[in-house]
C-alpha cells in the first residue's frame, strides 16, 4: 500500500494530517483537497438513513456541477461533448505557466501510450483564473478524460488539481426490500407467496439498468462516456457497477423516487406528494418499498499499500521438519497482475499461465493482461507467497539473481545498491497461484473492481462447494472515513467477509497510514497515529496484518508506517504483525515501481516495504499450514483463530501488535 498517513479527528483539538507533511491544498482544490471554504460540519445522523446518494458524494458533485456553472457564462463550450475544463495546481514549482507545459508534455505521452482513438488537446494559450479555479480548457477523447482523472488520483499527474466536468464511479447498492408490482399485489397471493422465495435483486436491478439508461437519454449526454460496467455487474447480484456523471446520478435518483411513488400510488390507490429535496438525493422515511436504490456509494480507488524474513515468521523451520511447502493450495493474488514469466515461479510451476483461472477486472485498454503487471507490486507481492530461486538450480544464472536495495548514505541520502543472492525462497514455495487482476499500471484500481473479483472467486469455487481458491491475498485498501458508513460494514468489508463465511481465507494489509503530523496548540509534530486500519481490512472476519521488522521483531516492535487499532468502531485490529521492513522479492521488468527504485539498475529482485508486504508472509503461512493440515481448508474462520492463537507475542500495544507475531511452527504445532 502506499497511503500516507492520516486518520479520523479526535477530540483533542487536535488536526490530523498526511504522513507527507504538504500543505493542505488552495482554495477550490477538487479531488486533491478540501473545498473552497470548507469547515467541520455537526452530521445529522437522520441524513445519512434518508440519503440515497452518499453525502460526501453529494458535496463532491454540487461542487464539480458548480465549476461548470460558473463557467458557463463566459465559456459556453465547457461541457459539451469531449470539452473540459482542467484544475491546475497554482503550486506547482514555477508557476502556472509550468505547471501548463508540464501538462502539455506529459498529456503527448499519455496520448501514445493510450493508442489509437485518444486525442487530448489543450486549447487554452495560457492558465486563465476563472474565480478561485485556474483552467487550462482541454478536448478529451477516447477515454482520455479517465485516463488523467487516473494519473491524479495516483499522484502522478502533480500539475492538475481535478476536471471539469467528470464521471464519478459509483456502486449502486440494490435495494432488498423492493416489491415488484406483482409482489406487492395483495389480491394475487399466489404472486406474493412465490415472490416472497425470489430473490427481488433480479427485477430490481433491471430497473436501475433501466433508469441509467432513461437519465442519461434525459439529459442528452454521449453515451460512449458513461454508463454501466457490463462485465462487473453480471458477476454480482447485489451491485451495479457504473460511471455516470453528477448531473446523471442525480436525475437517476429523481427517476426511481418518481418510479416508487407512481408503484405506490398504483398499489395503494392513493396519489403520492413529491419527495422532498429528491435532486439532493434525498427521500421519505419509509419510501423504500418500491425503490430500487438502496444507496449510491463512490467506487473508491485503491491501491496498493525476502531471504530472512522467512526465518522469522518459521517458514524454514516448518519447511524442513514438516515439509510446509504450500503444495496442493491455490492462493488467489488481487493486486496489479502477475509477471508470470519471472524465474522466481518456474521451479515449481507456481503459475499456469493456460488457465482461465486468471483474469483482469481493471478494464485497461489493451484488453485483459492478468499475466502482466506494469506497475510491479503483485508480482513483488506474488514472490513472497510462493516460488524460490537459487544459483543451484539448473540453468540458473547469477544475473536471475541480482537484487536491488535502498541504503542512507553518509550524507543522508537514499541511494540505490545493487547485491547477488545465492538463492531465495517464498514462505510457500510450491504453492499454486492465480492472479486477480485490480490495479492498473499506476498502482490504482476501484472497489468494484475487487467486488467483481470476489463475485468470481464465489463462482469457482461454487459458492463454497468446491473450492478451486483456497485463499486471497489482498494487499491494498483506502482510508475509512466514517462519514461514508459504520467502520467494516463498506460494501467491500461486506463482500470479504461473505468470502470468508464461504471458507476462503482472506489476508488483507493493515495499510501504511500509521504515521503522520498532529497539529495541536503548542505546534505541529510527527507522530504514529492509531484509528487508521484501511478498509477492507476493518472487516471483522478476514485477517488483517500489520508490519515488523524483517528479523529483529522484539527489538523494533510494529514498524511505525504500519496502521495502528483500534477499528473506528472499537473492535481490535490488526489481527497479526508479519515481516514488512525492506522485504525483497521478484522484481517485474519495466514495470513503474521498479523504474522508480532501481534507478536504472538491471535486477530481478527488489526491496519493498510495507503492510502490503506483510500481508503475503501470512497468506504464504496459511497455505503452507493447510498443505499439510488439510482438514482445515474451508474453515477459515477457524484458521485466523489458529493463527491468532499461536501468535507471538512482542509486547506491544494490542492495538499496535494485533495478537502478535506470526509463528507458522506454533500453529502447526497447535493442532
Amino acid at each position: 500500500m502506499t497511503t500516507s498517513g492520516g486518520g479520523a479527528g479526535r477530540g483533542r483539538s487536535a488536526r490530523r494530517r498526511g504522513g507527507s507533511g504538504s500543505e493542505p491544498p488552495p482554495s477550490g482544490a477538487g479531488a486533491k483537497g478540501m473545498p473552497p471554504g470548507r469547515r467541520p460540519q455537526r452530521l445529522d445522523p437522520s441524513l445519512l438513513a434518508s440519503s440515497v446518494i452518499a453525502i460526501p458524494l453529494l458535496e463532491e458533485i454540487e461542487r464539480n456541477l458548480a465549476i461548470a456553472d460558473n463557467l458557463q457564462p463566459k465559456d459556453p463550450s465547457i461541457g459539451e461533448q469531449n470539452r473540459f475544463a482542467i484544475v491546475i495546481d497554482p503550486r506547482f514549482p514555477g508557476g502556472a505557466e509550468a505547471a501548463l507545459q508540464d501538462l502539455r508534455e506529459q498529456l503527448a505521452g499519455i496520448v501514445e501510450r493510450a493508442g489509437p482513438g485518444a486525442v487530448a488537446t489543450i486549447t487554452s494559450p495560457s492558465p486563465l483564473q476563472r474565480g478561485e479555479f485556474l483552467l487550462a480548457f482541454a478536448i478529451l477523447e477516447g477515454g482520455m478524460a479517465d485516463y488523467i482523472l487516473r494519473m491524479v488520483q495516483a499522484e502522478r499527474l502533480p500539475s492538475v488539481l481535478d476536471l471539469s466536468p467528470r464521471n464519478y464511479d459509483v456502486i449502486i447498492d440494490v435495494n432488498l426490500d423492493f416489491k415488484s408490482p406483482a409482489v406487492a399485489d395483495e389480491a394475487n397471493p399466489v404472486a406474493a407467496v412465490d415472490a416472497d422465495s425470489a430473490d427481488p435483486r433480479g427485477p430490481a436491478r433491471q430497473r436501475i439498468l433501466d433508469y441509467v439508461a432513461r437519465a442519461i437519454n434525459a439529459l442528452d449526454v454521449d453515451e460512449k462516456d458513461q454508463g454501466v460496467d457490463d462485465q462487473k455487474t453480471n458477476l454480482s447480484k447485489q451491485y451495479v457497477f457504473a460511471s455516470l456523471s453528477g448531473a446523471v446520478i442525480k436525475k437517476l435518483v429523481e427517476i426511481d423516487i418518481e418510479e416508487s411513488q407512481i408503484l405506490d400510488s398504483q398499489q395503494t390507490g392513493k396519489t403520492q406528494q413529491p419527495a422532498r429535496s429528491r435532486s439532493l438525493g434525498f427521500r421519505k422515511a419509509g419510501s423504500g418499498r418500491f425503490t430500487v436504490i438502496h444507496h449510491i456509494w463512490p467506487d473508491f480507488a485503491i491501491h496498493s499499500c525476502l531471504t530472512s524474513s522467512i526465518s522469522t515468521v518459521k517458514a524454514d523451520a516448518a519447511q524442513r521438519a514438516f515439509c510446509a511447502s504450500g503444495e496442493g493450495i491455490t492462493w488467489g493474488v488481487m493486486d496489479s497482475g502477475i509477471h508470470a514469466e519471472h524465474p522466481h515461479f518456474q521451479k515449481h510451476q507456481n503459475i499456469d499461465p493456460t488457465s482461465t483461472y486468471h483474469q483482469d477486472f481493471t478494464g485497461s485498454p489493451g484488453g485483459p493482461q492478468p499475466l502482466q503487471d506494469a506497475y510491479g507490486h503483485g508480482t513483488h507481492v506474488a514472490g513472497i507467497i510462493a516460488g524460490e530461486q537459487s544459483l543451484d538450480f539448473p540453468g540458473v544464472t547469477p544475473e536471475q539473481l541480482v537484487a536491488v536495495g535502498q541504503e542512507l548514505s553518509t550524507s543522508g541520502r537514499s541511494e540505490t545498491r545493487p547485491y547477488q543472492l545465492e538463492q531465495i525462497t517464498s514462505i510457500a514455495p510450491q504453492c499454486k497461484l492465480v492472479s486477480l487482476k485490480v490495479l492498473d499500471e499506476f498502482g490504482m484500481g476501484k472497489a468494484s473492481n475487487v467486488i467483481a473479483a470476489i463475485a468470481y472467486v464465489h463462482s469457482l469455487n461454487s459458492n463454497g462447494r468446491d473450492l478451486k481458491i483456497h485463499g486471497v491475498n489482498l494487499s491494498l485498501g483506502y482510508s475509512f472515513d466514517p462519514k461514508w458508513f459504520a467502520c467494516g460494514h463498506s460494501p467491500l468489508c461486506v463482500e470479504v467477509n461473505r468470502l470468508v463465511k464461504s471458507g476462503v481465507v482472506v489476508v488483507v494489509a493493515a495499510g501504511n497510514s500509521g504515521y503522520g503530523t498532529i497539529t495541536t496548540k503548542e505546534g505541529s509534530s510527527d507522530a504514529c497515529l492509531d484509528l487508521t486500519i484501511n478498509d477492507p481490512g476493518n472487516a471483522e472476519h478476514v485477517i488483517t496484518v500489520g508490519s515488523t521488522h524483517r528479523d529483529m521483531p522484539h527489538m523494533y516492535g510494529v514498524s511505525f508506517f504500519s496502521s495502528k487499532g483500534p477499528t473506528g468502531d472499537g473492535r481490535f485490529k490488526p489481527d497479526l504483525l508479519a515481516p514488512g521492513e525492506k522485504i525483497i522479492s521478484c522484481a517485474a521488468p519495466d514495470s513503474n515501481l521498479v523504474a522508480d527504485l532501481s534507478a536504472g539498475t538491471s535486477c530481478a529482485y527488489i526491496e519493498q516495504s510495507g503492510t502490503s508486504m506483510a500481508a503475503p508472509h501470512v497468506s504464504g503461512a496459511i497455505a503452507a499450514f493447510l498443505s499439510i493440515r488439510r482438514e482445515h481448508i474451508g474453515e477459515a474462520e477457524r484458521v485466523k483463530k489458529i493463527f491468532m492463537a499461536s501468535a507471538i507475542d512482542l509486547g506491544r500495544c494490542r492495538y499496535f501488535q494485533g495478537a502478535g507475531l506470526l509463528d507458522l511452527m506454533g500453529a502447526i504445532q497447535s493442532v
